[in-house]
C-alpha cells in the first residue's frame, strides 16, 4: 500500500484546505509467471465521491449556506497519481461560490450547478535521508466549467504544493504548504498551509485532525483559518469512508461543516 496523506476534503465555499491522511487500499495486479503486466495492467484506480455541508455568515450580516457533492477519479501508477474532480454546489445566501478560496459578497441569493473542475498530479520521494519524511510534489490546475458565474472564480488556477508525512508506528504526522495563482485580475495569488496528525485505532479505523490556513485573495476578506477533525473507516480492501467535520476561526471560514468522502478501488 502506499502511504498518502490525502486525500483531501474537498474545498468548497471559504473552507481550508485539509491534509487528512487517509488508509485506502489498493488492489494489486495479479503476478503473471510468463507474460510480463502490460502499463495498463500496473495502473490503479479509484473512484471517489462526496457530500460536503457547511454553513456561516463569512463576516456578512446574513449566513450562507452550502451543499459540495463532487465525484472524482485517481490514477495511480509506482509514485504518480493523476486525479480528477468535478462538483455539483447548492448555495443559498449573500456569497458567491469561489472553490478553495474565501467567499465574496453577492446579491444573488441561490446558485446550483456545477463549479469547477479540479486536476492535479503528484510524486512521491523517498526521503533524503534515514529517519526524514517521505515528500511528496504536487501540482493542480482549475478548470473554469462553473455553470453559473457565482459558482467559481470564472478563470484559469493553476497550484504548487509540497506535503510531507512519515508513519511512526500508529501515528502519522503530515504538514502541507503551497501557493495558488489565479488569472482572474480580480483575485490575488495566496498561500496555503496545513499541518496534523493521524492515529490508527485498529486495522479498519484511523482518526485524526488537523489545522489549516489560507491566505486572504483580495482586501475584502481576512485569512481563512479552521480546525478539521476527521476519522478514517476501511470498510474491505475496495471501499472506505472518511467523515469529518469542520470549526471556523476566522470571518473567511464557516462557522462549522461536516462531510463525508467515499473511496472505491475495483
Amino acid at each position: 500500500m502506499r502511504p498518502r496523506p490525502k486525500p483531501a476534503r474537498f474545498q468548497s465555499l471559504g473552507v481550508a484546505l485539509v491534509v487528512g491522511w487517509v488508509c485506502a487500499s489498493l488492489v494489486r495486479a495479479e503476478e503473471r509467471q510468463e507474460i510480463p503486466p502490460s502499463f495498463w495492467d500496473s495502473v490503479f484506480w479509484t473512484y471517489t465521491a462526496g457530500f460536503d455541508f457547511s454553513r456561516g455568515d463569512y463576516g456578512l450580516a446574513r449566513n450562507s449556506t452550502l451543499f459540495y457533492m463532487p465525484l472524482g477519479v485517481i490514477a495511480d501508477y509506482d509514485r504518480f497519481r493523476v486525479q480528477a474532480v468535478v462538483p455539483f454546489i447548492v448555495s443559498d445566501g449573500p456569497t458567491s461560490v469561489l472553490l478553495d478560496m474565501a467567499p465574496m459578497p453577492l446579491e444573488s441569493e441561490t446558485n446550483s450547478g456545477v463549479g469547477e473542475m479540479l486536476v492535479s498530479a503528484s510524486y512521491v520521494l523517498d526521503p533524503f535521508a534515514s529517519g526524514l519524511p517521505l515528500v511528496e510534489l504536487g501540482v493542480q490546475l482549475t478548470v473554469p466549467t462553473r455553470s453559473k458565474n457565482e459558482l467559481g472564480t470564472g478563470g484559469w488556477g493553476f497550484a504548487t504544493r509540497i506535503d510531507c508525512f512519515r508513519e511512526w508506528g500508529p501515528v502519522t504526522p503530515f504538514t502541507s504548504f503551497g501557493r495558488k495563482f489565479y488569472t482572474s485580475d480580480s483575485l490575488d495569488d495566496r498561500f496555503f498551509a496545513s499541518v496534523g496528525a493521524s492515529v490508527e485505532l485498529t486495522d479498519l479505523v484511523a482518526a485524526g485532525v488537523s489545522y489549516d490556513w489560507l491566505e486572504e485573495t483580495s482586501g475584502a476578506t481576512p485569512d481563512a483559518h479552521e480546525i478539521v477533525p476527521f476519522l478514517v473507516l476501511a470498510g474491505s480492501k475496495r471501499w472506505s469512508f472518511g467523515p469529518y467535520g469542520v470549526i471556523g476561526l476566522s470571518d473567511a471560514s464557516p462557522d462549522y461543516g461536516v462531510g463525508l468522502s467515499v473511496s472505491f478501488a475495483p
